[in-house]
């Protein structure tokens, strides 16, 4: 190779580095200064975005600390059956249980056919943290439609 390099003309041999060198240049940009630029603007928006996350959970600090300090939600008072209070709850959102079997007066067996999943989940959370009225056991599979669903469940107060 050293042969055949010092038999070229003096003008071939400068362009074959000159060439060399471009590679060479090229290869270190490619290779190295492309892919650390590339790094260094993907970690300057990822910090960027956690300044901003930073800024977000210190403006909501305080009123996460009050409500902590405030303690649970206070449960309203109710003096209706178990059967009452969930079967009433349950019609503000036009849901009608198919059966209702009671279990004591601390536990509630219901079936519900083709409800809408959404107010479902809203009245048995409103339950939850009204009323401590909480789901023991449920089985939920689609109902008929898009959105609604069967259901078996058991809530217990």
């Amino acid at each position: 190779m050293k042969e055949w390099f010092e038999s070229l003309a003096q003008r071939e041999r400068r362009m074959i580095l000159a060439a060399a060198a471009f590679i060479l240049l090229f290869l270190i940009y490619v290779l190295l200064v492309s892919p650390l630029m590339s790094t260094n603007e993907t970690l300057s928006q990822s910090v960027e975005q956690k300044a901003r996350d930073y800024e977000w959970m210190k403006s909501r600090a305080a009123d996460a600390r009050s409500r902590v300090l405030a303690g649970p939600v206070k449960q309203e008072k109710d003096s209706r059956t178990l059967i009452a209070r969930v079967t009433s709850e349950l019609r503000t959102k036009s849901i009608t249980p198919v059966q209702v079997r009671p279990e004591g007066e601390t536990r509630l067996n219901l079936t519900l056919r083709d409800v809408n999943f959404v107010n479902l989940m809203d009245r048995l959370e409103h339950l939850q943290s009204s009323f401590d009225v909480r789901v023991a056991k449920a089985a939920i599979e689609p109902g008929s439609d898009t959105g609604l669903v069967n259901a078996q469940l058991t809530l217990a107060r």
